[in-house]
């Protein structure tokens, strides 16, 4: 287990606005490892893993978004079925609550 930074950026829940969060990504050659996205009615976050969290900060907040990082878990697992299941038990076994 090792834990890593994730950036936070809160969006506008309209067409179109994931598009530019990547673009910008883009356009300044991030390289985005992972992603998730939750929404609401109004606005969703994107939760993003990065090979720089520094640059893309500075790159994020220079465009005027809001972000933030957390410290988040990564496992490293394999490609097989049940992998995440033996996991999220031993994670349970040892009282760790998942967010």
């Amino acid at each position: 287990m090792v834990y890593t930074q994730q950036i936070s950026v809160f969006l506008e829940n309209r067409p179109g606005t994931l598009a530019e969060l990547t673009g910008v990504l883009c356009d300044h050659n991030v390289d985005m490892r992972a992603m998730c996205v939750a929404d609401a009615m109004d606005f969703g976050i994107a939760r993003i893993i990065v090979d720089d969290v520094y640059n893309t900060m500075t790159v994020l907040k220079d465009a005027g978004y809001v972000c933030q990082i957390t410290k988040v878990l990564t496992i490293e697992m394999q490609d097989e079925p049940g992998a995440l299941s033996k996991i999220l038990d031993l994670l349970g076994k040892e009282g760790i609550n998942l967010e």
